[in-house]
């Protein structure tokens, strides 16, 4: 579920469909921003790592798609939990456990309500050490 918090920020609430988070999504975008260099040093970089950056996300989104039927059906016959995940943008801020699957699509509908009002949950993901 796509909502917007009171300062216009885009959140996305939904199940997370695979036991476990992409890792190159973060990296992905950066990595490809060094193609619009012009200087040879920049292109050497992008050959030596950003070609296999991408690669590699791509053959996790390829082993993503391959386990994705596989993984639901599993969800459904043996009626696993599902986690619910709250994204700021595109990066994971928060994501907890949301149940079966008429739970997890009230907690959607709950978490997304939340967002709208400004009542945002707490970052769980990725979240910045604490200073001392």
């Amino acid at each position: 579920m796509k909502v917007s918090d009171p300062t216009g920020q885009v959140w996305r609430v939904s199940r997370r469909w695979v036991p476990w988070r992409r890792r190159f999504k973060k990296w992905l975008p950066q990595v490809l921003g060094w193609l619009g260099a012009d200087d040879p040093l920049s292109i050497l970089l992008v050959v030596l790592v950003g070609i296999p950056f991408a690669v590699a996300a791509l053959v996790e989104l390829a082993v993503m798609l391959l386990v994705l039927p596989f993984a639901v059906l599993h969800r459904a016959a043996v009626r696993r939990r599902w986690t619910v995940e709250a994204r700021k943008g595109l990066r994971i801020w928060w994501d907890d456990d949301g149940g079966d699957w008429s739970a997890s699509a009230a907690r959607i509908r709950a978490v997304a309500a939340d967002v709208e009002r400004g009542v945002l949950p707490p970052q769980t993901v990725d979240a910045p050490a604490p200073t001392p």
